[in-house]
């Protein structure tokens, strides 16, 4: 006979189980029925406790990011404002300087301007709507050669980013 663990009891099954009956098939049904439900379950559980973290993520980084940032290029400083970055022992702040850009602010005037001018489209036959990594490449060329934006596009101006980069567990498989 073969075992099969089933709400952690171990239930027998005939060495030669088959569906070869209605009751047979009704079990088969239940067992998949309840396993599907259990996986439902936990998709629902793992959804909420997933929405709570981010809940509470996003509290803390809204009210506590901008001191964070601050306190950040303070240290930066005080160390002679050399490095851009500073590693701390839950991971790495950082700053970058973001370049000046151009993105697509109006897609609506993009895809028409598009369409008009016979630029390249998304391969989603269910949507018209402009390749926006094309057309802000083409945007960009553009710009530089007659300093004029193309309809739909705004400049961004130069920035500095502020990010966080978490330090890795210890044996995780990111690990080098």
């Amino acid at each position: 006979m073969e075992n099969v663990i089933e709400n952690d009891e171990i239930t027998e099954l005939p060495e030669r189980f088959a569906i070869d009956s209605e009751d047979r098939a009704n079990w088969l049904l239940r067992k998949l029925a309840n396993l599907n439900a259990e996986r439902e379950r936990i998709k629902a559980q793992s959804a909420a406790m997933i929405k709570r973290l981010d809940t509470e993520y996003n509290s803390l980084s809204d009210r506590f990011l901008p001191e964070l940032e601050a306190w950040s290029r303070e240290r930066i400083e005080q160390a002679g404002g050399k490095r851009k970055s500073l590693p701390l022992f839950q991971g790495t702040v950082a700053f970058r300087k973001v370049p000046q850009g151009l993105k697509i602010t109006d897609r609506w005037a993009a895809t028409l301007y598009a369409q008009q001018n016979q630029y390249e489209f998304s391969h989603n036959p269910l949507t018209v709507d402009v390749d926006s990594y094309i057309y802000a490449k083409q945007a960009d060329d553009h710009f530089k050669a007659t300093g004029e934006l193309l309809p739909g596009m705004e400049i961004t101006p130069e920035r500095e980013s502020f990010s966080i980069k978490w330090a890795k567990a210890a044996g995780s498989e990111d690990e080098e």
